[in-house]
């Protein structure tokens, strides 16, 4: 019930799941390509703004303070969301996916209710 299986091909998201955990989505939308030289079958895009946190490793430009050379940093930083991209052939199949995914997140939201509602009854 909490994991949903994506239908679409991969996009251009550096997380390419197909199988997540509708607890996770922070927001979730479609738009048509602007551009689709390379892949004209699939022109609707999903984005899903995920929770799922990703260490990245980079180099940061600074100056050192004795001699006013330039240095690099290495820096160390996580990112909290990442996007999920996929690549569906029409509109009505790009909303049926997040219908199928809204479904389960408001069943799973009534069990959680409900589940609150009988935990409360025994205090």
């Amino acid at each position: 019930m909490i994991f949903h299986t994506l239908k679409g091909i991969i996009g251009w998201s550096s997380l390419s799941i197909s199988k997540i955990d509708i607890c996770k989505i922070k927001k979730i939308y479609y738009k048509k390509r602007l551009f689709c030289i390379f892949d004209r079958d699939h022109p609707y895009n999903l984005i899903i703004i995920y929770n799922e946190p990703t260490p990245t490793i980079g180099f940061a430009p600074g100056f050192d303070l004795f001699d006013g050379d330039c240095t690099f940093s290495i820096v160390e930083s996580v990112s909290l969301t990442v996007n999920i991209t996929k690549r569906y052939k029409t509109e009505i199949e790009v909303k049926n996916e997040i219908e199928e995914i809204q479904m389960k997140q408001n069943k799973l939201k009534l069990f959680l209710n409900k589940f609150e509602s009988n935990i409360n009854k025994l205090d």
